[in-house]
């Protein structure tokens, strides 16, 4: 927990520095609403009392509003399917997490570094393609990544971030809910 905190708290004081850098000036980024579609995957650490080790590949959509030319807020959804060790998806359970996701750029001409932090909550599905879905927990994701501008409306992004999320695992006499964790790579565009 100390450690998402210090990465938030380090959000929070790069902001205005991120403000202040004279850039306002430029605004064909003010008050604009664009769409990012990202791929990537999470590989976990292990998790000694349950056995297991997290690892999913992620689908996400997150629609944003560029509040100033080097801050947005957002919001996002997405797909992630866990998979066992020969890298084969298990077809159940799909983790669907819903979140806010805010971020902070330097813009340059075309390579422009960002840091984003999503926070929200997921759902995961009780059978793959069915409508019942339950609670499972809370949703963290910081990432740090650089955007190489195309033209002035379409980035392609790569991110190496940290994933958390709050997961439950039950069996024949077990049930645990645990965070599980790992260190995610994203790719993805921006339109």
């Amino acid at each position: 927990m100390k450690r998402i905190i210090a990465v938030f708290l380090a959000l929070v004081m790069v902001v205005p520095l991120v403000a202040q850098d004279g850039d306002t000036k430029d605004e064909r980024y003010n008050g604009q609403f664009s769409g990012i579609v990202e791929m990537g995957y999470t590989y976990g650490s292990y998790q000694r009392e349950i056995s297991h080790q997290m690892k999913l590949a992620k689908l996400r959509a997150i629609f944003t509003y560029q509040y100033t030319p080097s801050i947005s807020f957002g919001i996002g959804t997405g797909i992630y399917l866990k998979h066992d060790r020969n890298l084969l998806f298990d077809g159940e359970e799909p983790i669907i997490p819903f979140f806010l996701d805010f971020r902070v750029f330097r813009k340059k001409p075309r390579f422009s570094p960002y840091a984003s932090l999503d926070i929200g909550y997921s759902l995961i599905g009780e059978d793959f393609g069915s409508v019942n879905f339950s609670g499972l927990g809370l949703y963290i994701n910081p990432n740090a990544g650089i955007s190489y501008f195309i033209n002035e409306k379409l980035a392609m992004n790569i991110a190496l971030g940290y994933d958390l999320q709050r997961m439950r695992y039950s069996g024949w006499g077990y049930d645990y809910s645990v965070n599980s964790h790992g260190v995610s790579i994203i790719i993805g565009i921006t339109f």
